[in-house]
């Protein structure tokens, strides 16, 4: 109905995104309803690219042990608490990020890069709940239990007997103090 000879209409300007398409002059634009109609030799499309090589095949065995010998593996007993020792007074998708980011940070300190271990870990806010912060995947952050104090930390003792305590690089310093400004505290 709407493609009916009185709804369509020649078009006299030509859209500038059709000039980026190579527009050619010779092909007669139309519009319906106010609307250009654009001709099928414009329409691009772009070739998928595979994302595993082309020598490996998922559907071999030796080629899939190969693909996961080149993932980093997560430590599954860690994830395995983590699952079963959701936080009771918190949303579930906290509890749902936290173990994803968890995956991602293949079971390690997102700020020193060492090995997070049961009883020594936490899951940080980067932006604090009550400073408008959400329980979203990306404002979440694993971290050893030394660091998220030492992010938290606002005297000046306890911050050196943290930094003491645990050896840091400039890189992780810097990654950290991103974090405690975030947290409403002075960077170190």
């Amino acid at each position: 109905n709407r493609l009916k000879p009185k709804n369509i209409k020649d078009k006299s300007t030509i859209p500038k995104y059709f000039k980026s398409l190579g527009y050619d002059k010779s092909i007669q634009l139309r519009s319906v309803y106010g609307k250009p109609l654009i001709p099928i030799s414009y329409i691009r499309n772009k070739i998928p690219l595979c994302l595993c090589s082309s020598q490996l095949s998922i559907y071999k065995a030796d080629d899939r042990a190969k693909i996961h010998n080149n993932q980093k593996a997560v430590d599954t007993q860690l994830l395995q608490y983590v699952l079963n020792n959701p936080i009771t007074n918190r949303s579930i998708e906290y509890n749902d990020n936290r173990i994803s980011r968890l995956c991602a940070s293949y079971s390690k300190c997102e700020i020193s890069g060492n090995k997070l271990e049961v009883g020594n870990m936490e899951c940080h806010h980067k932006i604090p709940l009550h400073l408008g912060g959400n329980d979203e995947y990306n404002n979440l952050i694993w971290v050893d239990k030394s660091i998220h104090k030492l992010i938290h930390a606002t005297e000046n003792n306890a911050i050196i007997k943290c930094l003491n305590a645990i050896n840091l690089d400039s890189k992780a310093i810097k990654k950290l103090n991103l974090l405690r400004v975030k947290a409403g505290n002075k960077p170190l």
